[in-house]
């Protein structure tokens, strides 16, 4: 008999070696002797065994990746047979437990990015983010797991399911994308998808939970290595989607693209400061910083200004320093604050 990876029923290598011994079931011979054919099914055309091996046939064909190769495929597939001409349900039952997995896994891996269905009796998700213009103050956002769909935005990268989340914040939170409020955006997208994703993958795990013989302890260890294994690949996605969050190559904005980008990181901005010039006169129209996102120098504009700053010339001189605004930009050095003006000895 072939080796088995589970028990049957202790009968059953014993109908087999006698069977094959006394030569009374040609299918037999062909089974396990070496020379297998197709029409072994052959053996079994009669009204007894015509439905059941019909329905097998289709579920065979609905899963043709279950088995790794052809001769695990054999083996099981020999299995099956010589279960159903011995009439012993134990391998047939574990036959049949598997191939839910197949289809259990299936169904679940489809509705995990396309949603659907299978999430319309659940609750929703509710998921806290801070509000762009004060982050001290949050509101709550309200995700419908079923008519979140990440197909559109996984074709060429799953880590490109972030990008569903950007949109949908959009949409729902009460304060639309500024450049200003780029970085509490952002995190804000990638906390509801962390959110999100950790609720769709419990609600499909009930879901499988639901759908196996969990009361049945015969299967039991199986059943739970299956569970463990679906909950890994489905774990996949949500450490996939997810954004970089790394600081911008060009300024203090977050960077905007998927975490497993190989270029430079980007905050999809023109990292320009959002402030206006602090040294223009208060009675002109205020004029944008010319400086990048994060800066620590005051805010300026690039009109010219002069630096500004105290003369050090002397102690005594009152006046500001006439030099080039960024003439000090230099921290590794000692720099010299002159107004211009000709300065006598006070001595």
């Amino acid at each position: 008999a072939p080796q088995r990876r589970v028990p049957a029923h202790p009968e059953l290598p014993d109908n087999i070696k006698q069977q094959a011994a006394m030569n009374t079931s040609g299918y037999m011979i062909k089974l396990f002797g070496g020379e297998t054919r197709s029409f072994a099914l052959h053996h079994f055309e009669n009204n007894v065994f015509e439905s059941e091996i019909e329905a097998l046939r289709k579920m065979l064909l609905e899963l043709p990746g279950r088995w790794m190769d052809g001769k695990i495929f054999l083996e099981s597939f020999k299995l099956i047979l010589a279960q159903v001409h011995t009439d012993d349900d134990t391998l047939m039952d574990i036959h049949r437990l598997r191939l839910a997995f197949a289809r259990l896994e299936r169904d679940v891996k489809k509705a995990h990015i396309e949603g659907g269905k299978l999430f319309e009796t659940c609750e929703p998700c509710s998921v806290t983010i801070k509000i762009l213009s004060d982050p001290s103050k949050e509101e709550t956002v309200i995700f419908k797991q079923e008519s979140l769909d990440f197909s559109d935005y996984v074709k060429e990268s799953i880590s490109s399911a972030a990008f569903l989340f950007r949109d949908e914040i959009s949409e729902k939170a009460s304060e639309k994308y500024d450049a200003r409020n780029h970085n509490t955006f952002f995190t804000n997208v990638n906390d509801a998808l962390k959110a999100t994703l950790v609720h769709r993958v419990e609600i499909l795990m009930n879901y499988v939970h639901s759908q196996l013989p969990t009361s049945d302890p015969t299967f039991s260890a199986e059943i739970k290595n299956f569970e463990l294994s679906l909950k890994d690949k489905l774990d996949v996605l949500q450490q996939c989607a997810r954004l970089c969050l790394r600081s911008c190559r060009e300024c203090t904005r977050l960077c905007s693209k998927e975490y497993d980008h190989k270029d430079d990181c980007a905050c999809g901005t023109d990292h320009s400061c959002p402030d206006t010039c602090l040294l223009c006169p208060s009675g002109q129209s205020p004029i944008p910083c010319c400086l990048k996102f994060g800066h620590e120098e005051q805010h300026r504009c690039d009109t010219g200004h002069v630096c500004g700053k105290p003369c050090t010339i002397l102690p005594e001189c009152k006046s500001t320093c006439g030099l080039p605004i960024d003439h000090d930009s230099d921290a590794s050095r000692e720099h010299i604050h002159d107004c211009g003006n000709l300065h006598y000895c006070p001595y």
